[in-house]
């Protein structure tokens, strides 16, 4: 059995029975049961190392980043998957992704970027930065488009060229159409 850490906000979920879209499904399977323990207070402390506990809402509401200041370590989970997104689900928050971001990039220190997915990145802060560089100019364009009368998926199309593939992959779940619809929600960056 597997133990984690989660935040208070988590640990309800983490007693629920998963309803899995078919794509999770195959991809991960089903969890097993795991013993929780909830986070206390803002550091986790190992032998070696201590993490600072940094809620990063956006991806989900109760998602954390944990930093080692010390090493330089940024370990982002599904809060930073690359410089320019392409895709989100629909329950994602992009504009709390920017702001969670925002909060990382003020550190007072550099550090390199572990996302759950892709490469280690070395220049963690500039890669967020370029990031959110990226979603303020798809924010600004989406946002003029609709003004002109575009519907999201016009939009979607005009920017991307068309929906990615794995919108159809996953059922909808990860999709370009729902990156332009959170982006429009905003009011500004």
């Amino acid at each position: 059995m597997w133990i984690f850490w989660l935040t208070q906000k988590s640990i309800p979920l983490s007693k629920e029975t998963p309803s899995l879209y078919p794509y999770q499904e195959l991809v991960w399977g089903y969890p097993d049961k795991t013993g929780v323990t909830p986070i206390e207070g803002s550091k986790i402390k190992t032998p070696r190392y201590t993490f600072e506990v940094i809620e990063t809402p956006g991806h989900s509401r109760d998602h954390i980043t944990l930093v080692e200041p010390n090493q330089g370590w940024c370990f982002s989970g599904d809060l930073f998957v690359s410089e320019k997104p392409k895709v989100i689900r629909p329950e994602e928050d992009i504009s709390e992704i920017i702001a969670s971001m925002k909060k990382l990039i003020e550190l007072p220190y550099e550090f390199i970027l572990f996302p759950s997915v892709g490469e280690v990145v070395l220049d963690g802060k500039k890669a967020m930065s370029n990031c959110v560089d990226y979603l303020s100019d798809l924010h600004q364009r989406s946002k003029k488009l609709s003004r002109e009368g575009l519907t999201p998926s016009e939009i979607r199309d005009e920017i991307f060229g068309k929906e990615s593939t794995l919108a159809m992959l996953t059922d909808g779940q990860f999709s370009s159409e729902n990156l332009i619809k959170s982006l429009l929600k905003m009011s500004k960056i």
